[in-house]
């Protein structure tokens, strides 16, 4: 089981590249990861850029903050896409995460709240990443609490699916209620992975499972 935090925390269990079991999410502002050189169960993942979609098109921004991070230390780049309008073109789309998966390695996590308008074109990318780099790209997703009931991206041959169970507004009541009574999400696809934001104070209440996690979670940022 392997785990991102910073800002936020998930657990997951990957079938490629080999993740330490702890993974640090580092979003667009200076950190300073040097802390880490001696660790190897640790890692780092970065928002490395950021996608715009429109009606016209695709507009990428790549990482401004400072970023240190020791060579020995396993990193996986992130792309965040945001946007509510299907772009007449995603070449630009898929030609930011080429660039990426190179120069992270072979690792991307693509990270989109993608509106049901836009849910095609997140399975289009996904499926076009694997076609392309096949088994020597390990590919995570992140996936909103709430898609869990209907699972829509299970079939998307993403090697991590990571629901977030953080920000969730009200909605998140009935998510944290089935998680209480179930232990788990009822879809295969969202038993694998689980993302938490160690400033809210679900994971810790809800569940056998959650609660271990957090808790491992936790002890480390004291250790760090």
């Amino acid at each position: 089981m392997r785990l991102f935090w910073a800002s936020c925390i998930l657990a997951s269990l990957a079938a490629a590249a080999e993740p330490p079991p702890w993974m640090l999410w580092a979003w667009e502002q200076p950190m300073d990861f040097s802390f880490l050189a001696e660790r190897k169960d640790v890692g780092v993942a970065y928002l490395a850029a950021t996608a715009f979609v429109d009606a016209r098109g695709v507009k990428i921004r790549y990482r401004s903050a400072a970023l240190t991070i020791p060579k020995s230390v396993y990193q996986m780049p992130v792309l965040r896409i945001e946007g509510r309008e299907k772009p007449q073109d995603s070449t630009t789309l898929l030609r930011a995460c080429n660039r990426l998966i190179r120069d992270g390695g072979g690792k991307l996590q693509i990270n989109f709240d993608a509106p049901p308008a836009l849910r095609p074109i997140y399975g289009e990318l996904i499926t076009a990443l694997k076609r392309i780099h096949g088994a020597k790209l390990f590919l995570s997703m992140t996936v909103l609490a709430g898609w869990c009931e209907q699972a829509w991206f299970a079939s998307l041959p993403a090697d991590e699916r990571v629901p977030m169970l953080f920000r969730m507004g009200p909605a998140g009541r009935s998510v944290v209620r089935r998680l209480e009574q179930h232990r788990k999400f009822s879809s295969p696809a969202c038993q694998r992975s689980l993302g938490y934001s160690i400033d809210e104070d679900l994971a810790p209440r809800h569940g056998p499972i959650l609660c271990s996690i957090v808790t491992r979670a936790q002890r480390i940022d004291r250790s760090l």
